[in-house]
């Protein structure tokens, strides 16, 4: 075996049955700790902003056009295990007055070390034709699995981030932008406000392609219909959809926070990691939707969140017929006469007034389309 029939070989089979295996723990901590970490993500952000309005009460920050979460090779290297949270004016990386505040991921990171130690120990089964160097390489390149998870709970905290008082009274631009990613590298948008909501609500209504990652917080959407359309990762954040129909649909990481879903109707569709806290979704039909969460090869988004019905109204809703309904959360939610099957009842934690208020329903209603349109994804 040469160098390289080794190296693809300890990469399929060495590093990919150890990533799986530490990414199975981080999982597990994540969903233990789910509230945990949105709490400390928002102590964190709170804080930075705090710094941000101090700076600029002391006229040394200009308004706010851009806030990065940037991930630090040389912090995990170091087991340091910090982000960086920077503010940043319309200049964006030329703005010369640094403002920064460090969140600590460490109990994300740590089983990336692991991860690291265990291919040191690894490569040695190959004879000396691997070295050291090679395990670190290899290591490296499975950073973005980790980062997946950072990413996946900023998303869904962004409602609670910009909510805080600090955020609100800082400067900000008339459009202002957050984004992940490495740190002056790639990066990925996760929210944006400016004025083009109207023209999201135009070309929707329009029935347009290409509404992935669109911002429609607030629109007056009521009676749309939609199709096999891709629509994830979108923001409708408080808009108006009652009697909505979502058909065969990409909708996975969207944001329905305080949105009005009455009588929506989501069947065939992808809803993984859907953020449906304080929404309106009496009379919503979920059947044939699919929870699905995906696992292959590292990646695990959509489905590191898992659906979020916190505080919505879901009464008389029918849930019956979401395919791979394993991870909900549904404190504080109004279930009166919500229909659900029998055999979840145990599966998700119910106050003893949602158990007696939510009509039970044994059997289970099928749904393979909407798992063959996450697969084919």
């Amino acid at each position: 075996m040469n160098k390289q029939e080794a190296l693809q070989h300890f990469k399929e089979h060495v590093v990919q049955e150890r990533l799986e295996q530490r990414l199975d723990e981080v999982q597990q901590i994540f969903n233990q700790r789910q509230a945990e970490l949105i709490a400390d993500l928002i102590a964190n952000f709170q804080h930075f902003c705090q710094q941000v309005s101090d700076m600029q009460n002391e006229g040394k920050k200009a308004d706010i056009a851009f806030i990065n979460f940037s991930m630090l090779r040389t912090s995990i290297l170091s087991e340091s295990y910090v982000y960086l949270i920077e503010a940043y004016s319309n200049e964006w990386y030329e703005d010369l007055h640094k403002c920064h505040f460090t969140y600590d991921v460490s109990w994300l990171y740590s089983c990336f070390t692991l991860l690291m130690t265990d291919l040191k120990q690894e490569y040695k089964k190959y004879m000396g034709v691997l070295n050291e160097a090679d395990a670190e390489i290899a290591a490296l390149e499975t950073i973005p699995y980790f980062h997946q998870f950072i990413v996946a709970l900023l998303r869904f905290a962004i409602p609670d981030l910009i909510d805080i008082p600090s955020y609100q009274s800082i400067g900000k631009s008339a459009k202002i932008t957050i984004r992940v990613g490495e740190y002056k590298d790639i990066s990925e948008q996760i929210y944006a406000i400016d004025d083009q909501a109207a023209v999201m609500e135009s070309s929707i209504l329009q029935n347009q392609d290409g509404f992935a990652y669109e911002d429609a917080h607030n629109s007056n959407l009521h009676g749309l219909n939609m199709e096999r359309q891709d629509m994830r990762y979108s923001d409708f954040t408080g808009a108006q959809l009652e009697a909505a129909r979502f058909k065969e649909c990409f909708l996975f990481g969207i944001r329905w926070y305080r949105a009005v879903l009455a009588g929506c109707d989501f069947g065939g569709s992808v809803i993984s990691d859907g953020d449906f806290r304080y929404a309106d979704l009496q009379n919503a039909v979920f059947c044939q939707a699919s929870a699905q969460h995906l696992n292959h090869k590292g990646k695990r988004l959509p489905g590191v969140m898992g659906l979020h019905f916190e505080y919505a109204n879901l009464d008389q809703a029918d849930l019956t017929g979401i395919h791979f309904f394993e991870q909900a959360y549904f404190t504080g939610a109004s279930m009166n006469r919500t229909r659900m099957n029998l055999h979840d009842r145990d599966k998700f934690i119910f106050s003893d007034e949602q158990q007696k208020a939510i009509q039970w329903v044994e059997g289970e209603q099928i749904n393979e389309t909407a798992a063959i349109l996450l697969t084919a994804e």
